[in-house]
């Protein structure tokens, strides 16, 4: 990260009153940013609590936009996002907090998103597979394989990427994740 936590918490927090067709809800993209930004910036209640409204706004919005615009709801209101980085920012809360399983959970729930518009380029943010690959076991190290697997549906890199980590990981290592051009701090 190459900016200042507490401004980039500031300019995400500034953001965030984006409606996300749910009378009262903000949308789950620009929340979850938010939520985001507060881990960085140290304020894990603040990012817990951005964290669950993205995902809570996401299950609504998708349920209506089920009901009104089946078809495209994946890709509207910021729905894959949401999702991505509400699970994301728990899951990177319960590794600080010692709680690897409920880690895993919440990583296996933010790579079952299949994807969205800035999510299918620029791919999700692999932190927390790292961080359960250096402080997990070999049941963390199945759950970030079934993630990258998960993750390959939606992400449009080079496939060998994928294989090349999941190599790694079935040998004991951690991969390099940044010299594929991956996304530790987005």
């Amino acid at each position: 990260m190459h900016r200042d936590p507490q401004e980039y918490l500031a300019e995400a927090e500034s953001k965030m009153d984006v409606p996300s067709g749910i009378p009262g809800r903000r949308s789950p993209h620009t929340v979850g940013l938010a939520a985001k930004a507060a881990l960085e910036a140290g304020a894990l209640d603040k990012a817990a609590k951005y964290a669950t409204e993205a995902i809570e706004t996401a299950i609504l919005v998708e349920a209506k936009l089920r009901r009104t615009d089946p078809g495209r709801f994946n890709l509207r209101r910021g729905i894959p996002e949401g999702y991505f980085f509400g699970n994301f920012v728990l899951g990177r809360i319960a590794v600080l907090n010692g709680d690897i399983r409920g880690a895993e959970k919440y990583l296996l729930a933010s790579g079952n998103i299949g994807g969205g518009t800035a999510l299918s380029s620029y791919g999700p943010n692999l932190s927390l597979a790292l961080e359960l690959l250096k402080n997990g076991d070999d049941q963390s190290r199945e759950t970030v394989i079934r993630f990258i697997q998960e993750i390959r549906t939606f992400w449009k890199i080079a496939p060998t990427h994928f294989d090349t980590w999941i190599a790694a990981i079935e040998s004991g290592k951690i991969p390099d994740f940044q010299a594929t051009g991956s996304n530790l701090y987005n």
